[in-house]
């Protein structure tokens, strides 16, 4: 451990309790070494560091490592202080930002534009870039469905530097499109920095439309809080409707919240709208407080106790029936469900979440995949040791992985723990 260390004493430290926070369970004794880069210069010489020391790199922000990525040699790459909002584009709406920008940090300076970033409901990181690289089902579940990332700044792994899409052209010719150069944007979403590490992107940014509000009611069953939230998702009637089971209490319900934003004649008949509709299919009003549009809408997901998927409306009270059965022959009576309406109502985004220790969550997790996955859900990404049980699955597909991870790292260099064998 004191050589890694000194390979990289010349790039700040992360704390121990940072460096705890990057994986499922404590470590015990670490071979890695945490770094925060403060440029792109810096990243490319800690990839060019590790490269000639034979270790590896880890990217230490948006999922978190199992145990067994503390055994091997190397450093995991904090982007804490890669932090610059390098441009605002309120005419094209969008914002290029370094990977490090953190949400709070973006709403703040796009504010004083009138401008916003798109919101999700639950996030894994509070950096936006990594937000929508990850392609987490909360790229989705947003106010702005169609809210992407564009143009990537990307470290390869023999430290060269890629920039992707209109990064060919000057930014003030094409600031947007895929013109220009090779639009390679697409290779990276959600290959968790295997294929090379991005460290900037830009994210289309939106225009305050005046008028917001947010509408709650409650469920006493799955069944209707279901219909009603697909029924208004499908109608386009708000930017954001989410359903939480409420376990406390000696009556556990369902609530339902839909935020609308739109100039005021169109937010009031979407509000009446909506109201409709819940009223329809049994929900009542309820009076609790909005959300606040800060941090604290940014919902870690990616947590021991929780397994998101992808399914149809028609099986998620199915799904969610057998996901409680399991619990309960488990010992677990204490779960609840947050589902959130994706595809304009065509799909379904299901995060169950449970209480309990660390000792059996992967159990309980591969118990919960058996049971989901040939119902016919579907996952955007899996925790480490979870994709690692799909791969095998889908021999083929899991191939066409490591033919795309030989062509751009063939040393297996960059976050190795995604590929079971590089040889």
């Amino acid at each position: 451990m004191s050589q890694v260390e000194s390979i990289f004493s010349e790039f700040e430290a992360v704390s121990s309790e940072r460096m705890a926070s990057y994986f499922l369970e404590t470590p015990g004794e670490l071979k890695l070494t945490g770094r925060a880069p403060k440029s792109v210069a810096e990243v490319i010489r800690m990839v060019e560091l590790a490269a000639g020391n034979q270790l590896k790199v880890f990217t230490g922000s948006g999922y978190r490592f199992p145990r067994e990525v503390a055994e091997i040699p190397g450093v995991v790459m904090d982007f804490q202080k890669l932090d610059v909002i390098r441009m605002v584009d309120g005419r094209n709406l969008f914002a290029e930002l370094e990977r490090g920008v953190v949400f709070p940090d973006l709403i703040s300076a796009l504010e004083k534009q009138s401008l916003r970033p798109a919101y999700p409901v639950g996030s894994l990181s509070p950096e936006p870039v990594t937000t929508y690289l990850n392609r987490e089902p909360s790229w989705n579940v947003s106010k702005f469905p169609e809210s992407k990332i564009g143009p990537l700044e990307v470290v390869l792994a023999d430290g060269r530097v890629q920039r992707t899409g209109a990064h060919a052209l000057s930014l003030k010719t094409v600031p947007w499109t895929g013109e220009g150069g090779p639009y390679l944007s697409q290779w990276y979403l959600g290959s968790r920095d295997t294929y090379g590490i991005t460290v900037s992107g830009k994210i289309l940014i939106y225009p305050h439309w005046g008028k917001k509000r947010f509408l709650h009611y409650g469920f006493s069953g799955m069944r209707g809080a279901l219909a009603g939230l697909k029924e208004v998702s499908r109608r386009g009637f708000c930017q954001e409707g989410y359903l939480v089971e409420k376990v406390e209490g000696p009556n556990p319900a369902i609530n339902f919240s839909a935020a609308v934003e739109a100039f005021e004649e169109l937010s009031d008949y979407q509000a009446r709208e909506i109201d409709r509709i819940i009223r329809m299919n049994g929900g009542t009003p309820r009076s609790v407080p909005d959300p606040a549009e800060d941090i604290s809408r940014i919902q870690p997901r990616r947590e021991k106790n929780t397994l998101p998927f992808y399914c149809s409306f028609d099986r998620a009270e199915d799904l969610w029936a057998k996901i409680k059965g399991f619990l309960g022959g488990r010992g677990i009576t204490r779960a609840r469900l947050q589902a959130v309406s994706v595809a304009s109502g065509r799909e379904l985004y299901l995060c169950p979440g449970w209480e309990g220790g660390e000792s059996e969550y992967r159990e309980i997790q591969r118990g919960i995949l058996d049971l989901v996955y040939p119902a016919g859900a579907f996952f955007d990404m899996l925790p480490y040791h979870l994709s690692q049980l799909l791969y095998k699955r889908n021999d083929i597909y899991y191939r066409q992985l490591l033919r795309i991870k030989r062509l751009m790292d063939p040393q297996n260099l960059l976050n190795p723990q995604e590929f079971m064998d590089i040889k």
